[in-house]
């Protein structure tokens, strides 16, 4: 991730062992027994195309803000911990919609992954600014996701937050 000048966190980690597509559980119950979540290989074929934008300046932002949202779940922040939960609930839609090719699903999940991420982080003029760098370019709205959404919706992490 260093090439790219992204903060590397778990997710970034699990995904660069496995080499590519992985649906990660990081269930509460599950990390707790093994140290570690259950990972799935997903075969990349089944994916949709995507359109995947990234900006290396972007790295370092990325970790203040989540570095934020950590803290803030740390001190028990309701919304945050709620949201998170929404979010992490998305993980085995997603995946699911992937095994079965059903990319309506998956857009809708995407978008809907994106929402409740911008209300409980700012979404950057630059981050936006690519996303409206796909709608120029007449992307359908299933192929418009940033490299951070895709670690978190496409490869799927189910986390249990309580």
């Amino acid at each position: 991730m260093e090439e790219l000048g992204i903060n590397a966190g778990l997710q970034d980690r699990v995904a660069q062992t496995y080499e590519g597509c992985v649906y990660m559980n990081f269930d509460r119950p599950i990390m707790e027994k093994q140290k570690h979540g259950d990972y799935e290989r997903i075969d990349p074929t089944l994916l949709p195309q995507l359109y995947i934008a990234y900006k290396t300046t972007l790295g370092k932002v990325s970790g203040k803000v989540l570095n934020d949202i950590r803290t803030r779940y740390d001190n028990g922040d309701p919304f945050v911990i709620d949201t998170l939960k929404e979010i992490a609930g998305l993980a085995e839609q997603g995946r699911n919609a992937i095994l079965n090719r059903d990319y309506a699903t998956l857009h809708n999940l995407m978008n809907h992954n994106f929402d409740l991420r911008a209300k409980i982080m700012r979404i950057s003029d630059s981050n936006m600014e690519m996303i409206g760098t796909a709608q120029v370019a007449g992307l359908p709205p299933h192929l418009r996701v940033q490299a951070d959404q895709l670690l978190v919706c496409i490869m799927a992490m189910k986390c249990s937050i309580s």
